[in-house]
């Protein structure tokens, strides 16, 4: 996979650093070494949940030219990770 936006409902991008919450011990290049290291939608899924972010992701779509991951919280707020092959 090549790229990758993080962006909620609205399609109104936001920071992957947005994702880091208060942890120190991880940075946005982590997550996109993890990006350019999947080969599958399953691959980036479990890659960035390993990571232990302010959210957890599920696959949402995939098609031959992106795979989108989906996350809602407790609030009904619905964001994604769409990442480029």
């Amino acid at each position: 996979m090549k790229n990758i936006k993080y962006f909620n409902h609205n399609n109104t991008r936001c920071a992957l650093s947005n994702l880091l919450g208060l942890r120190r011990d991880i940075t946005v290049q982590d997550i996109l070494d993890v990006v350019e290291d999947s080969k599958t939608a399953q691959d980036l899924e479990r890659g960035i949940n390993s990571m232990d972010l302010t959210r957890k992701f599920k696959v949402d779509r995939v098609t031959e030219t992106y795979a989108r991951l989906k996350s809602v919280d407790r609030l009904g707020n619905i964001e994604y990770i769409k990442a480029d092959f």
